[in-house]
């Protein structure tokens, strides 16, 4: 039954109707001279006002019926409709709060990715775009009360779904934004480690071409062209996706090159230990290496104390033969080598260890710290006597100390003059 439905329409009970029926119940007609009963006429009006009262009783009852009938079909229909709304509104309402998850998850994600700087991309919008993506306000929760109203039930279930659309797309987007700026990152990164690559390989290149004709080892130029080879081919590779292909290239040339470096240097140490003039070349003591500093004047050569540079250790000069001098026991000749028929080199040397005892002992020399005089004592006798030592002998008596000085002399001997040779 439909609301329509709810009145009925009752048909008129007519006269035929109720005249019909009494002639139908009533008792043959005996009285009369004309046949007619005398109380008929009265009898048939009340008859006739008694049937229209059952028929208005009849019709109330009906209508009353009917207006019940809607009532409670209506409450019905409301309350089936508030049901629907309610159970519209928590599914929506379970719908919001899952996005809002998605969402909360979305931005807990992007927590690393968020510190990261426009410097640190290659794109700095991407950082832009997550900034903005993360400041996306939450839509507000809407409530689902078990006994609201149909309408606010509705109003609620259709913000919640417009809601939790919203969520939806926000972490969508904050993925998206999140994803952008890691993969900006680490195509900067990439860039960079490329960038350090060729400038690492331009360097290379230029250590290679200077190295020339200055190294101890010729085989680390080789290297280092191998590993400028194998960097090139790294740099021109489209399918590098890994910037630590770019570092280990980088650190094979950075090894190279420190290799070429080293025999650089040691090139120049051992430069530095051979002295060569235009008469006679000779070698730099391994003990005196990085204690010493060396003056060259023409065929002069002199070796001076790095830590105390006016202190000379040793002397060499090109006198002519006939007029060489053996000096005295301060300073002296301690060996000569034969140049040509008239030449000769001879190699001088103060005995630093007997000038300062005298010295100190107030017998001439001069005032020199004893930590001087240990240095240079050190240097003449590589490592064999000390100053103490020398300057307890000379204590005993004048010329005592000799014995500790000729270590000097044989130590000078037994490598500048050892190495001498003339040219």
């Amino acid at each position: 039954m439909t609301e329509n439905d709810d009145t009925q329409i009752l048909s008129p009970v007519g006269d035929g109707a109720v005249q019909g029926s009494s002639q139908m119940n009533a008792p043959s007609n005996t009285s009369g001279a004309d046949g007619e009963d005398p109380d008929a006429g009265h009898t048939s009006g009340g008859r006739h006002g008694l049937r229209v009262l059952i028929a208005v009783l009849v019709a109330a009852v009906l209508v009353a019926a009917g207006v019940f009938g809607v009532r409670a079909f209506s409450g019905h229909i409301s309350e089936l409709r508030q049901r629907q709304a309610l159970s519209s509104c928590e599914k929506n309402l379970a719908a919001y709060d899952s996005a809002l998850k998605s969402f909360n998850e979305s931005t807990a994600k992007a927590s690393t990715t968020k510190a990261v700087t426009p410097e640190q991309v290659d794109d700095a919008q991407t950082v832009s775009d997550l900034k903005d993506a993360l400041q996306a306000k939450v839509p507000a929760r809407k409530d689902c009360p078990a006994a609201g109203e149909t309408d606010q039930l509705n109003a609620n279930a259709t913000a919640l779904d417009m809601a939790a659309g919203t969520l939806k797309e926000n972490a969508g987007t904050v993925d998206k934004a999140s994803a952008a700026v890691s993969s900006s990152q680490t195509q900067k990164g990439l860039s960079d480690a490329k960038n350090a690559l060729n400038d690492s390989l331009t360097s290379s290149r230029s250590v290679l071409t200077s190295s020339e004709g200055k190294v101890a080892d010729d085989a680390s130029r080789t290297s280092l062209q191998e590993a400028i080879t194998a960097a090139e081919k790294v740099l021109a590779s489209n399918d590098v996706s890994d910037k630590q292909q770019y570092a280990d290239a980088q650190s094979a040339l950075q090894k190279a090159v420190d290799a070429v470096n080293a025999s650089i240097k040691t090139k120049e140490e051992q430069d530095a230990s051979h002295i060569t003039t235009d008469s006679y070349q000779f070698d730099i003591p391994d003990y005196w290496k990085g204690r010493v500093t060396v003056q060259q004047d023409g065929d002069t050569v002199t070796v001076y104390s790095k830590q105390y540079p006016s202190r000379a250790i040793c002397q060499l000069r090109v006198v002519e033969t006939s007029q060489m001098t053996a000096g005295d026991i301060g300073n002296a000749m301690v060996a000569n080598a034969t140049l040509d028929s008239n030449r000769s080199v001879t190699i001088w040397t103060t005995r630093w260890g007997y000038v300062a005892a005298k010295g100190q002992l107030g017998r001439g020399g001069e005032s020199i710290g004893a930590d001087e005089a240990q240095e240079l004592v050190d240097l003449q006798t590589g490592g064999k006597a000390t100053y103490q030592q020398i300057l307890d002998a000379e204590s005993t008596g004048d010329s005592n100390s000799s014995p500790l000085l000729t270590l000097g002399d044989t130590f000078i001997q037994s490598t500048v003059f050892s190495s001498l040779k003339a040219k």
